[in-house]
């Protein structure tokens, strides 16, 4: 053994250049790069399998193809999810009922004069023309709706109810029906009613998609802007309007991973600033419903719905009902609740919350044939003249 050798080592190879030692720098480096490549082929393959249509039908694209994975229903890209993941060819065609003055109505409103077909039925009585969403539209079965409980009430004499409620609808699409079909009724000197949907009503006029693309409000200077429907498609709609997700890994970690709630998970997308955005706007809506009504000198109320989530609520639900709250108070403007009856009915009868809704199958979480005659109490009251204190009102 030379004096160079040292025992055990393995002799160096004839004319092998020294290994030298990696800098830590460059160890940081190559495992940074060894990420950096890593996140982008992840992300690479999430959206294969999101958008491609090769793997459409597999059970791993059916689990990722969830629009409550990236994003909350009450942000616009969730809708715009929802229509680039389904697979449902109606998405590639326009409503049935489409049009561009409200964005759709439905069958019982005439195409080119919005005339309701149960027109006639008003036979000289005073109308009561009511504009909502699903849960005014009805969805339990026939003879159990609206205009069906008023027609057996004490008031069927004098009043008789025309349902201008459509499925879908929010705030805004509401007031352009009522600007629209206002004028055919003037004369009757109609009462008006606006059911709003506490859980979500509130959210829509913030989306400019929502199953379907629609008419929508912006606002300049804290006044209203109209922006006309560009497509009456929504897979056209969402091309032309594409979601604002950078990276799909990270709303997957943001809302799919159930680490943070959806609330919080909101605040690290471009949608963290929707409620200031949405009671502006809001309000503006409210504001230019209530003059309008004022203004042709009708009678009006509003009366408030409530899904399972804003009934059980333990205090005021959401930013929703506060904000109703608070501008009914300020602008003194009458309203009634479905709350007070259905917890007033769960209390005396011992029912569960639950048992006033759909519990599967279509119309699912809406009133069922029970909780449309419960909450036909509230409207009931409302066509009495009695109206809600402007107080909360919570489960005990």
């Amino acid at each position: 053994m030379t004096p160079h050798e040292t025992e055990g080592a393995p002799p160096a190879a004839a004319g092998a250049a020294p290994r030298r030692r990696l800098r830590p720098r460059q160890v940081a480096l190559r495992i940074a790069l060894a990420i950096v490549v890593g996140v982008v082929l992840l992300e690479g393959s999430l959206r294969f399998l999101l958008f491609s249509d090769a793997l459409a039908k597999t059970r791993v694209a059916a689990r990722l193809r969830r629009p409550e994975l990236y994003s909350a229903a009450e942000c616009r890209d969730y809708w715009k999810l929802e229509v680039l993941f389904s697979t449902l060819p109606r998405r590639a065609r326009p409503h049935p009922q489409v049009d561009e003055r409200v964005g759709w109505r439905k069958r019982d409103l005439d195409p080119a004069t919005l005339a309701h077909v149960d027109e006639a039925k008003l036979a000289g009585r005073r109308p009561v023309l009511l504009f909502g969403d699903s849960y005014a539209q009805c969805v339990s079965s026939v003879n159990a709706c609206w205009q069906d409980l008023l027609e057996r009430s004490e008031l069927a004499e004098s009043l008789a109810l025309l349902n201008y409620g459509v499925g879908g609808y929010g705030l805004d699409q509401m007031l352009l029906l009522a600007r629209a079909v206002l004028d055919r009724f003037e004369a009757d000197d109609p009462i008006v009613v606006i059911a709003l949907l506490v859980d979500d009503d509130l959210d829509r006029p913030w989306l400019p998609l929502r199953n379907n693309p629609k008419p929508w409000f912006s606002l300049a200077d804290g006044e209203l802007v109209l922006h006309p429907m560009e497509e009456t498609d929504s897979v056209s709609w969402v091309h032309a309007h594409p979601p604002r997700i950078p990276s799909y890994l990270a709303r997957l970690l943001l809302f799919g991973s159930g680490w943070l709630r959806s609330s919080t998970a909101i605040r690290f997308t471009p949608d963290r600033g929707h409620e200031a955005g949405k009671k502006a706007l809001d309000e503006r809506l409210l504001d230019s419903l209530t003059a309008e009504l004022r203004e042709r000198e009708l009678r009006f109320f509003f009366l408030l719905l409530h899904g399972q989530g804003a009934l059980v609520a333990p205090g005021p639900s959401g930013w929703q009902e506060p904000f109703l709250y608070d501008y009914f108070q300020m602008r003194g403007l009458p309203f009634v609740s479905s709350k007070r009856w259905l917890l007033s009915r769960a209390r005396v009868t011992g029912a569960k919350p639950d048992a006033f809704y759909i519990a599967d199958g279509p119309g699912k979480n809406h009133y069922n044939d029970e909780g449309n005659a419960v909450a036909f109490e509230a409207l009931l009251q409302g066509l009495l003249g009695h109206f809600e204190p402007y107080e909360y009102l919570a489960p005990e």
